[in-house]
């Protein structure tokens, strides 16, 4: 964290704490849903070039990615979306495509998308789904509960593991749920949404 002072028009001074970011981060996808452009995820964040994974070997990029984009609407007449890359980066991009999936009422679907440290990566498929259902009971490796902040997407994560000093890297830790019965269900898959830290090249040296 850090302390910065402003000065403001009326002689007082305001302080402001930021928080100290490091000098990378992945492009970030925005679209316009009608209201505001709304925050839909970070891209490409497997398809790193030059990244050290250990002395004398690079990280093979997965250099495709498939986004669940959500809500989409027209401004003036047009589907609109944004690629930024708000720190220190340079972004290669082949191609872009906007994908439109025919599905029953009532179904989400999701791509078969997971950031993976190596080949080989995911193929592609589309997972169509229904109920989705949040646990019932979620414990960390102590035994300590840790339902409350996994039951919605809200920027509210489970942070009860130790981070080390090496940047991005955390104490191994575990996270055991509990979806109840589910033997109703034909194919259960489970759904994540999180967050990455990412290390830094020389983490991994």
């Amino acid at each position: 964290m850090r302390q910065t002072e402003l000065a403001t028009g009326a002689g007082q001074r305001l302080e402001l704490t930021e928080l100290d970011r490091k000098g990378t981060s992945c492009p970030i996808l925005y679209a316009w849903d009608g209201r505001e452009f709304r925050f839909v995820t970070d891209i490409l964040g497997g398809a790193i070039i030059g990244y050290l994974t250990s002395p004398g070997q690079y990280y093979t990029p997965d250099t495709d990615e498939y986004v669940r984009l959500g809500a989409l609407a027209p401004k003036d007449g047009r589907y609109v979306l944004q690629l930024a890359n708000q720190l220190e980066e340079i972004i290669y991009v082949d191609a872009l495509e906007l994908v439109a999936v025919d599905h029953a009422p009532g179904l989400d679907i999701f791509p078969n998308e997971r950031l993976l440290a190596a080949p080989p990566y995911p193929e592609f498929k589309l997972y169509p789904m229904r109920d989705l259902r949040p646990p019932i009971a979620a414990h960390d490796h102590r035994g300590r509960d840790a339902l409350a902040p996994l039951l919605e997407i809200d920027d509210e994560w489970y942070e009860g593991f130790e981070r080390l000093d090496i940047h991005g890297y955390a104490e191994e830790y575990a996270l055991e749920l509990d979806f109840g019965d589910i033997a109703d269900m034909q194919h259960p898959v489970l759904v994540g949404y999180g967050w990455v830290d990412y290390a830094h090249s020389t983490s991994n040296w």
